[in-house]
């Protein structure tokens, strides 16, 4: 990310450069949907979740005259304990051009216990744009995998448009907490944590303990559940305990699994 984060930046400026009216979402689209999904070999591509839409293309970008939103899909996690499940998703496709154009969507490639519904062509004249759904039928029974992914391709003419999608049939084998940062905050006599969480938590807790002692000093932080991703938290100084160095135990609960992480903690 550290050298993703710059060129990605990079490619934006340049697009709202040529588009300074372009939204945020906008400009993502046309990164997105222009970029070449890379191969790991000549009949297998890298998984979505790897390389996400692909490697960007600026000058494709800058030429991109269809933009969709949302860039990318993701239609969940299987919930039901037997049986068929049904998700839709809708996408706005926008014609951005001068000109009148036709829109088909390509089969993906059969996958056993998937069944896909896709639209049927459409035509957009200029600055038209139009929702339509996609919907995905599955049947957990007959897979033969807990992840599935890929690249929906949408045809405009002989252009191809591509729309990374994922499917999760299980939760996959992953921490439950990843990454812990503490330090001070912005605002004066106050400290601040970051930490990340996959797919959320039941549980989770910050414990503290002295460090020679092995002590029970207090929590940091707890709570009976936490919604999945980035998690940052100012605390009050005066809330923590004294001066000097803990050795801090971070957990995180879900599904009848815990993660932990430890590391060394000043507070000042």
């Amino acid at each position: 990310t550290s050298m993703s984060a710059p060129h990605v930046a990079g490619a934006c400026a340049l697009i709202l450069q040529r588009h300074p009216e372009w939204t945020p979402d906008q400009v993502k689209s046309a990164l997105m949907s222009t970029s070449k999904p890379l191969r790991k070999s000549a009949n297998q591509l890298y998984h979505t979740y790897e390389q996400g839409a692909g490697r960007i293309q600026v000058d494709e970008a800058l030429k991109a005259d269809t933009l969709l939103s949302p860039s990318s899909l993701s239609f969940g996690m299987y919930t039901k304990k037997e049986g068929i499940e049904e998700h839709h998703e809708t996408i706005v496709i926008e014609n951005i051009g001068t000109e009148m154009r036709k829109y088909s969507f390509m089969v993906p490639l059969k996958e056993t216990g998937l069944t896909w519904e896709l639209p049927k062509s459409l035509t957009l004249n200029p600055k038209e744009k139009k929702r339509v759904k996609v919907g995905l039928q599955v049947n957990p029974a007959k897979l033969k995998k807990g992840v599935f992914d890929g690249y929906l391709i949408i045809m405009e003419g002989t252009k191809r448009i591509s729309l990374p999608y994922l499917y999760v049939k299980e939760e996959p084998d992953y921490p439950r907490i990843m990454g812990f940062d503490f330090g001070q905050g912005d605002q004066k006599g106050t400290y601040r944590y970051e930490m990340y969480l996959p797919r959320g938590a039941e549980e989770f807790g910050i414990a503290l303990y002295e460090e020679d002692s092995l002590k029970f000093a207090g929590y940091l932080d707890w709570s009976r559940s936490a919604p999945s991703g980035l998690i940052k938290k100012d605390v009050l100084k005066k809330n923590l305990p004294p001066k000097g160095v803990y050795k801090v135990i971070i957990f995180a609960r879900k599904g009848g699994r815990e993660d932990r992480i430890e590391k060394t903690l000043l507070i000042e």
